[in-house]
């Protein structure tokens, strides 16, 4: 199967998340496109099929996806579109939020291929994890 574009679909409201997503798309062979769920606007129109793949990115808020997340992502539908999911967590272990959106995406159509948890700086209490996510994502995705 030959892919044709990605879609990122990111839930990021303190911007970690968007960081991960960033470098995701910049790393994959093939034509991207970012899909801010952060921002106020409907998704209703985005058209999905198998030539695609989606990337679901969220938070873990204490061990889950975020509602506000769920109710953007109703919105999409898969048309059998390969998925790969991004959960990032800060102080604490991401629980449950991987299976929930798993079980989530592929009642609308989607099919999980892949799956990452990303420890990034906390949220709310900064001083947890500071610079966390660019020390890491640095020493492996970026030049030197």
């Amino acid at each position: 199967m030959e892919l044709k574009e990605a879609h990122v679909f990111c839930f990021s409201p303190a911007n970690h998340t968007m960081q991960v997503c960033q470098h995701i798309i910049e790393k994959i062979e093939y034509p991207g496109v970012m899909h801010n769920l952060t921002a106020h606007g409907s998704y209703s129109n985005v058209s999905l099929s198998s030539d695609d793949l989606a990337i679901f990115a969220v938070p873990s808020f204490g061990g889950r996806v975020p509602a506000v997340a769920l109710e953007k992502f109703k919105e999409l539908n898969g048309n059998q579109t390969p998925c790969l999911l991004v959960v990032t967590f800060g102080n604490r272990a991401q629980e449950d939020t991987l299976i929930e959106l798993k079980d989530f995406v592929e009642q609308h159509g989607f099919i999980t291929v892949g799956a990452m948890a990303v420890v990034c700086e906390h949220s709310i209490m900064h001083q947890f994890g500071a610079n966390r996510l660019m020390q890491k994502i640095s020493k492996r995705w970026m030049p030197i």
